[in-house]
């Protein structure tokens, strides 16, 4: 009786090795698979996935990316290990990626459920360029071609217009200018040209005091500034005030300041708002009695030849009030060099 309890308990126990060495190796649970459903051509698009295997083992992964791209197991990693892949597509089109896994003993795993990736073309932005010709009022844009680009599209304020050339004239004055690449129902950011005048106001005095402003310059933002006669100040003028015999004059700072330049002054016709352009260099002049509510054009120059160039800046003043010796102005300055739109917003 021992002695054969002790057989059946050893046959058991033989027979519980012999079913766990037979058990079969199950294959990894199909991945997990995240990452964008959309993007353009050329962008690297990043995903990620990762599974798990019953037995621990080390998993590696194979990517179907749903172009003509080779597919391939990738180097195993740990069980539950989370991978990343990125990859860009050369074309466009709705694409159908998927992920599977396989273990140590090459079980596979079923495919992750697929992910739509939508690939659309994209165009960059043009770098645009612009300059001052024909004296000032045309403004030339220019710009390099943008690779995929079809056309170019260009708004002057609320016109539009479309041109394959990589050049645009604009002749109107313009608050904004834009310039966009264009590929089917595809248009890209615009480069943003900027021609709105600077508005800004200032007070001076028709003295020679040194103790308060005597005349203004412009800054480099093209906002005026009231200056004094005093060393350093004095480098930012560009006009003086002069008043004298119940009168009120703007000067060329040079003539007093002994720095020569080329800015000069002449009325305007019309008012402040009206003057959308100021005129060409003729009949400017150095020296010019003002009045109040009257408009002036004004040419900002770093020489004194009177030639019109690109350096030159222009802008216009109306003279708000004369109070004494107190002048307050209202002023437009055209940022852009050699242009002489002064259209305001």
């Amino acid at each position: 009786m021992h002695r054969t309890v002790m057989f059946l308990a050893a046959s058991g126990l033989a027979l519980t090795v012999i079913s766990a060495g037979c058990s079969k190796n199950q294959p990894p649970a199909p991945p997990y698979l995240s990452g964008p459903t959309s993007g353009n051509i050329g962008d690297a698009l990043t995903y990620t996935f990762s599974t798990t295997d019953p037995e621990g083992q080390e998993i590696a992964y194979m990517v179907a990316w749903g172009d003509t791209s080779a597919v391939a197991w990738s180097t195993n990693c740990a069980s539950g290990q989370q991978m990343t892949r990125t990859h860009s597509y050369a074309d466009s089109g709705v694409y159908h990626l998927k992920v599977k896994a396989r273990d140590a003993q090459l079980a596979e795993s079923d495919w992750s459920q697929p992910l739509d990736v939508s690939v659309a073309w994209a165009v960059a932005t043009p770098h645009v360029f612009c300059e001052a010709v024909d004296g000032g009022v045309v403004l030339r844009l220019h710009w390099t071609a943008v690779t995929s680009a079809e056309s170019y599209e260009v708004r002057v304020d609320d016109s539009l217009y479309m041109t394959t050339d990589t050049s645009f004239d604009v002749s109107v004055p313009a608050t904004s200018i834009e310039v966009a690449s264009v590929r089917g129902d595809i248009k890209s950011d615009p480069a943003v040209i900027n021609c709105t005048v600077v508005e800004s106001t200032v007070e001076f005095f028709g003295d020679l005091a040194s103790t308060h402003a005597n005349g203004f310059g412009f800054d480099a933002g093209g906002s005026a500034v009231a200056c004094t006669l005093e060393y350093p100040d004095f480098l930012k003028m560009d006009f003086f005030a002069d008043y004298g015999g119940w009168k009120m004059k703007l000067v060329n700072a040079g003539v007093i300041t002994g720095r020569r330049k080329g800015d000069a002054l002449k009325p305007a016709s019309g008012s402040y708002d009206d003057a959308t352009i100021a005129d060409s260099l003729g009949a400017y002049s150095d020296t010019l009695v003002i009045k109040v509510d009257s408009t002036y054009y004004l040419r900002i120059s770093a020489d004194t030849t009177g030639t019109w160039s690109t350096n030159d800046n222009f802008a216009k003043a109306r003279v708000d009030s004369i109070v004494e010796d107190k002048v307050s102005l209202t002023t437009g300055f055209q940022r852009l060099g050699g242009l002489r739109w002064l259209r305001s917003q």
